[in-house]
């Protein structure tokens, strides 16, 4: 895998740290247009959204069109309320015909731990 954006803040996990593993495939022809969608929302989801604590994202190196995504939010509550951003919201309706595959899986992390502040997009 070859990073894209990584981004989070000090996570403390609870019983309501919601964990999801995303894996997303882009048609060959919007590689670059999905990636000047999604690595800002990824930013602003970070920067803007208190209950959003961990952004990460990285590309298949076998195959380029093919994102991964792990993402971890304080709460159920703090995850629909991402859902409802205009940046997301902008993000679903820009890349809505650039992919052909989503799955979203839910992760059970035994114990989650960082410094926090890690913050690395690729240019």
């Amino acid at each position: 895998m070859a990073p894209q954006f990584l981004a989070d803040k000090k996570i403390v996990q609870s019983d309501n740290t919601i964990n999801h593993f995303v894996i997303v495939d882009v048609k060959s022809e919007f590689g670059q247009a999905f990636r000047h969608v999604v690595l800002p929302e990824m930013a602003q989801s970070i920067k803007l959204e208190e209950g959003v604590l961990a952004m990460y994202a990285a590309i298949d190196k076998a195959n380029p069109n093919r994102w991964y995504f792990y993402e971890i939010y304080a709460s159920e509550e703090a995850y629909q309320a991402h859902r409802i951003t205009p940046h997301f919201k902008e993000y679903i309706e820009q890349t809505a015909e650039m992919t052909t595959y989503k799955k979203a899986i839910a992760i059970k992390p035994g114990l989650l731990m960082n410094k926090g502040g890690l913050k690395y997009e690729i240019e």
